[in-house]
C-alpha cells in the first residue's frame, strides 16, 4: 500500500527512497496518467523510461516462457 503512486504523491516519499517506487510495474502507467489528466502534461521522461524498461522484461519474459512451452502449446491449444 505504501508503495503506491495513487494514494500518495510521489513528492511525499523521501528522495533517497524513491528508486523504490519505480520497482512497481505501475508506477510509470499511474504517473503518466496523472501527469496527463491532473496536470495536464505530457508525462516526463522518468515515466517514458520507466514504461520502455518494465515493456521489455515483460516481453522477454514472455518470450522466455513461450519458447519453454512451444512444444506444449499446441497440445493446449
Amino acid at each position: 500500500m505504501f508503495l503506491s503512486p495513487v494514494l500518495f504523491p510521489v513528492e511525499l516519499f523521501p528522495a533517497g527512497w524513491r528508486w523504490l517506487l519505480w520497482l512497481n510495474p505501475m508506477t510509470g502507467p499511474i504517473l503518466g496518467y496523472q501527469s496527463a489528466l491532473l496536470q495536464g502534461a505530457w508525462p516526463g521522461r522518468e515515466v517514458w523510461l520507466a514504461l520502455a524498461v518494465w515493456l521489455v522484461l515483460l516481453a522477454g519474459l514472455l518470450s522466455l516462457a513461450l519458447a519453454r512451452s512451444r512444444d506444449q502449446l499446441a497440445d493446449w491449444l
